[in-house]
């Protein structure tokens, strides 16, 4: 659930939307989204 709505927070960007809708392929897509999510996400201790 954390994912969706990270992506929902996002989305309401516009930058954030024309990078999204400008994926040339699903392939592409994916790993925007995938380096994205992962960008952000805090690292864990351990």
């Amino acid at each position: 659930m954390q994912v969706f709505s990270q992506l929902a927070r996002r989305l309401m960007h516009e930058e954030y939307r024309k990078s999204v809708m400008g994926s040339a392929s699903s392939d592409s897509l994916m790993r925007f989204l995938t380096d994205e999510l992962n960008t952000n996400r805090p690292q864990e201790s351990g």
